[in-house]
């Protein structure tokens, strides 16, 4: 009997790294597509084999966010934050949810963490916007004030 029949071939498609790239690759075409249960259960098969892969978990965050399932979005979109992962939706995204629980610290920085990303604005008005999320409601500018 010929063992080298059953071994496999590392190029042909079914070593786990190329399994894991196919659900990637499907889970990012659905993705695109708006057909987000449909991305779901490939970025969950790619997080079973890769734990730590930083795109899967920042899109699961991103689908929970868009979905309202904000308590499901957290602990995905934190997991991004917290390793430097420079996703600026992701980052956004838990600001956004940062800013909805009340935690005007951690919104001003993801915000500004975008914002120093996107390099579209000027330190002055970057810096105004970072007082606008980070200050209590009483003392902070006017987000009017931040246009200029």
């Amino acid at each position: 009997m010929d063992d080298d029949l059953f071994a496999g071939d590392p190029g042909d498609g079914c070593s786990p790294k190329a399994k894991k790239e196919r659900y990637l690759q499907q889970a990012n075409q659905y993705f695109d597509a708006g057909k987000y249960d449909e991305a779901e259960i490939e970025y969950i098969k790619v997080l079973r084999m890769e734990h730590e892969n930083l795109e899967a978990t920042d899109r699961l965050g991103i689908i929970y966010f868009e979905q309202g399932r904000f308590q499901r979005a957290f602990p995905f979109l934190a997991r991004g934050g917290e390793s430097g992962d420079t996703n600026l939706e992701a980052r956004l995204a838990l600001g956004r949810l940062y800013l909805a629980a009340g935690k005007l610290k951690e919104a001003g920085g993801a915000a500004g963490f975008v914002l120093d990303r996107r390099g579209r604005t000027t330190g002055t008005r970057r810096s105004c916007w970072r007082r606008q999320l980070s200050h209590p409601k009483k003392s902070r500018p006017h987000a009017s004030d931040c246009r200029n």
